[in-house]
């Protein structure tokens, strides 16, 4: 593994969280008039701005939550931060409730 592959691993991670939160923005966005168009007053559009800006803070929250996405977790596991998303993990031959990132289970049972 190079040196970079760690990073560009995050990177791809990140990106492809953050493309699904501005997909969210946009769809809701579009929905609702008032955030589609572009107002002629600058005070208008400076607060059409601001509610835009806090419909993308909670599609981010949204989706971090939807996938389970935590930092710290992904910070642990740099050579394979997906391993860390998701609320349940594999067991045999079923799904049951992760409880522990992947990173410590994988310790304990060595």
């Amino acid at each position: 593994m190079s040196s970079l592959e760690p990073f560009i691993n995050i990177l791809v991670l990140l990106t492809v969280l953050s493309i699904a939160a501005e997909r969210a923005t946009t769809f809701f966005k579009l929905r609702n008039k008032s955030l589609r168009e572009v107002t002629a007053s600058d005070a208008t559009e400076k607060e059409r701005e601001h509610r835009i800006t806090v419909r993308s803070l909670i599609m981010g929250i949204a989706v971090a939550i939807l996938v389970k996405a935590n930092l710290f977790e992904i910070w642990t596991r740099i050579d394979a931060p997906w391993d860390t998303l998701g609320w349940l993990q594999q067991s045999e031959s079923k799904w049951v409730r992760r409880r522990q990132p992947l990173a410590s289970a994988r310790r304990s049972t060595h």
